[in-house]
């Protein structure tokens, strides 16, 4: 995700889906960077990262 895990937020919030959780640098497969999980439609939780 290009934008920053603020931006991501504030347009979830939006568009009315709820954060299930928020994480400020966790260590993922390109490096660390903030994420927020929300969850899908079908209940599966989905990580939005930012880009490193």
């Amino acid at each position: 995700v290009e934008e920053s895990v603020e931006e991501i937020e504030a347009e979830l919030a939006d568009a009315g889906v709820e954060v299930e959780n928020r994480l400020d640098s966790p260590l993922g497969a390109t490096g660390e960077a903030g994420a927020v999980y929300v969850r899908d439609p079908f209940g599966y939780r989905v990580e939005l990262k930012a880009r490193v």
